[in-house]
């Protein structure tokens, strides 16, 4: 068991389980466990939780390696949760899981998982990028083989990964929520200051004082309706103009003074 303390008004829990490595035959069998353990209603493992009211959210995924992979189980819960009680409440779930994985739920998953597929199939660049895990490990061929399970799957080998998953000893890392609420809102102790200038122009200032960065940002309000009173795209250009720098300097000279104060501009 591990455990870290952090601000944030939620808690969280995650259990990590070896899993069968990447080509084993249990593989893809589990990675359709995890999906189908995320999903909602029967089936899913969160909607058969005693303590779910407690819980934000619940997601299995199987990260996997070259030389090893992991089955995570991840929770964010309430602060003032029983982490204890949850993860025993998740492990019991997990060992009764069984009656609910039905070859309808189990179908029923794999057929939307080649839905959305094929939903990805149609935006290359999109699919590249959530397939990227599975892209780098099998290649296109390893991509394939799983819509080849995924179309002819059966109860068996879920039900066997699920035993596998049952069966392997479990890691639990704890992220506990330390908020303190008697502390003084940052928010309310920050500086502000509003000012109209001569020329119409406004500053806002806010004093954020978790941030080490100093940021300024200029905003020129309903900028696309100058147009109307100059040629098309002029506007534009004076705003890619403007990141040359003012014209009592060159390019080279604004960026030379940006970089000794380690600006970015943007």
């Amino acid at each position: 068991r591990y455990r870290f303390a952090f601000e944030d008004d939620r808690s969280y829990l995650k259990l990590a389980f070896p899993a069968p490595r990447y080509g084993s035959d249990l593989f893809y069998p589990t990675l359709l466990l995890a999906e189908i353990l995320s999903s909602e209603g029967e089936g899913g493992l969160l909607g058969q939780l005693e303590h779910r009211n407690d819980i934000f959210d619940l997601t299995c995924t199987l990260d996997y390696h070259p030389d090893f992979s992991y089955f995570l189980i991840s929770a964010s819960h309430k602060p003032d949760a029983d982490g204890n009680r949850i993860t025993s409440d998740i492990l019991r779930t997990l060992e009764s899981m069984h009656p609910f994985l039905t070859e309808d739920k189990i179908n029923g998953v794999a057929l939307s998982l080649l839905t959305e597929n094929e939903i990805y199939k149609e935006r290359p660049h999109f699919y590249g990028m959530m397939k990227s895990q599975q892209l780098v490990m099998g290649g296109i061929e390893g991509l394939m083989n799983y819509e080849k399970f995924l179309k002819a799957v059966n109860a068996g080998p879920i039900h066997h990964s699920l035993d596998s998953l049952n069966a392997a000893p479990v890691k639990r890392f704890c992220y506990s929520s330390r908020i303190d609420s008697t502390k003084t809102d940052v928010g309310n102790s920050a500086k502000h200051l509003d000012k109209t200038l001569s020329n119409g122009l406004q500053i806002h200032v806010r004093e954020e004082q978790g941030s080490d960065i100093f940021a300024v940002h200029v905003l020129g309000k309903n900028r696309a309706l100058y147009e109307t009173e100059y040629p098309n795209g002029s506007v534009d250009v004076l705003h890619r103009l403007m990141a040359k720098g003012p014209s009592t300097m060159s390019p080279e000279d604004f960026n030379k003074a940006l970089e000794k104060i380690g600006a970015r501009l943007k």
